[in-house]
């Protein structure tokens, strides 16, 4: 009898957990009906899931080996969970590929000269959830100078915490600042930008979106080799599908519009989107943005990194993010960490991004 029922529970969990798996496969756009963003987010503990049905069935298997009609009903679980087992897995695959690729090109000989030739500019960035403008200003600025942080991207800023930031003399290093715009959708504060690359031009709102406005800078390199490149960056905090499912789908979606326009075809053009984006690679949404041409750094690097929150350890989300699409030219993320920072609940991601010129 037990086994009957067993056997119930696992055939009934595997329907589910292939329905679960087949979430990330939906249409972009129609991961905004809820509880959908929520269930996707989720999707990369589902290898543990499949991997407790897997180990539940083989148990299962080889204590009614003399119970024919049992046996073979788990021997058919046991096979149906481990092709389960290797299809959730997309959460990570597509960073362990890129690691290999990695590794590959670094053993090579040819590839390592040809990096070490190759001239190019490291702009560093550090994107953060101010939480409320709760966040240490303090902190934040120390960990800047630390990691020789070129651009901070923040989110969920407060009136306070930008005079904090002032008082500690953020200016002195970071002089070009913009604030996004108020709007009356700010969704826990509003987003800003601080760099220390000379400023071309910015607005406090580049796109339309149901949240707070994504302000945007475009700086000039700085450097005499790198006279024709210009970096855009913007600060993005779509809503939380708390907030409304259908405008965090259509937030991240809206990413897609900025730095669309490049019309001089001498200039190298790279737009850098960072901040808490409140989604991951698994949302049908995120990888519609991504197919506009950006690059996820994380999946660039081949490392999915945990930024949210920051008083578990398990299970961690990948929610913030640093995209980067480039006109022109090829650029991509090299290096990237995670750090805490006193009063926020995301950890702030640092990000180094490699131009050539």
């Amino acid at each position: 009898m037990i086994y009957a029922i067993l056997l119930a529970i696992l055939l009934v969990a595997l329907v589910l957990l292939l329905a679960w798996q087949l979430l990330r496969w939906l249409p972009a756009g129609a991961d905004r009906l809820k509880p959908l963003p929520y269930v996707i987010a989720l999707l990369p503990i589902a290898p543990f899931c499949a991997a407790l049905g897997l180990v539940a069935s083989a148990v299962a298997a080889v204590a009614t080996r003399s119970q024919n009609e049992f046996y073979k009903s788990y021997l058919f679980l046991c096979v149906a969970y481990a092709l389960l087992f290797v299809i959730s897995l997309k959460s990570y695959t597509p960073y362990w590929a890129v690691r290999l690729l990695r590794i590959k090109q670094e053993k090579s000989p040819e590839s390592s000269l040809e990096l070490s030739l190759e001239k190019s500019r490291e702009i560093r960035v550090m994107t953060l959830n101010c939480r409320y403008g709760r966040a240490n200003a303090s902190q934040i600025i120390k960990l800047a100078k630390t990691h020789k942080i070129d651009t901070i991207l923040l989110q969920e800023v407060s009136k306070k915490l930008v005079k904090n930031l002032e008082k500690l003399g953020i200016k002195h290093d970071f002089a070009h600042v913009q604030l996004g715009n108020a709007n009356g959708h700010e969704n826990g504060g509003f987003n800003a930008i601080y760099t220390r690359l000379s400023n071309v031009k910015s607005f406090g709102k580049s796109i339309k979106i149901d949240a707070a406005n994504v302000p945007i800078i475009t700086t000039a390199a700085c450097d005499s080799s790198a006279e024709n490149l210009l970096i855009t960056f913007a600060s993005a905090h779509p809503k939380s599908p708390m907030r409304g499912c259908a405008a965090w789908s259509s937030g991240i979606m809206a990413l897609a519009k900025i730095g669309e326009n490049h019309n001089e075809s001498n200039v190298k053009k790279v737009t850098i989107i960072g901040g808490d984006l409140n989604s991951t690679p698994d949302h049908p949404s995120f990888r519609a943005l991504l197919k506009s041409g950006f690059l996820d750094a994380s999946m660039q690097i081949g490392k999915r990194l945990k930024t949210w929150p920051t008083w578990q350890k398990w299970p961690n989300l990948a929610l913030d993010h640093v995209l980067v699409k480039s006109i022109g030219c090829t650029a991509k993320a090299t290096e990237q960490s995670t750090i805490r920072v006193d009063g926020s609940d995301h950890f702030a991601l640092i990000v180094c991004v490699s131009i050539p010129l």
